[in-house]
């Protein structure tokens, strides 16, 4: 069990949030998050406090830094079950690094996107559909795909 906890924590890079722009906050937070969620759903762990503490310890000093700064961010388990830290660690730190989207910034973005000299039409449309999913131009999700 130990060597399989290694190799989780060495398989995604700490998060090192205080050299992001806070512009791109948002997108590495999300990119980030989704590798740990992957690696974290591989392990098979339901304990939520070792979670908790598995998403600090993968994040790095950085993140934990962030973490223990906010308020109500590090809540212990319940005898009840009802207080999932895992979770509200999650939500806390979304928060943090999410906060209020700028749908008209991200339309504009999504405008400027231009072939780079050398780089191939399909990784151009890549980087054009991507910024698309962030743009919030529908009542729906249906209408915005």
């Amino acid at each position: 069990m130990l060597a399989r906890m290694q190799e989780i924590y060495t398989t995604i890079p700490p998060f090192k949030c205080a050299a992001i722009p806070r512009s791109e906050r948002r997108d590495k937070w999300l990119q980030w998050k989704r590798g740990f969620l992957s690696v974290a759903a591989t392990c098979g762990e339901d304990n939520k406090t070792k979670l908790k503490h598995m998403l600090l310890r993968c994040g790095g000093f950085e993140l934990q830094n962030v973490f223990y700064q906010i308020d109500g961010a590090d809540v212990d388990e319940k005898d009840d079950g009802l207080v999932d830290p895992y979770k509200v660690a999650l939500e806390k730190l979304d928060d943090y690094f999410m906060p209020q989207r700028h749908e008209s910034y991200d339309r504009w973005k999504f405008w400027q996107i231009r072939q780079n000299p050398g780089e191939d039409l399909e990784d151009c449309i890549m980087r054009a559909q991507i910024q698309a999913n962030k743009c919030k131009v529908g009542n729906s999700e249906q209408e915005n795909e």
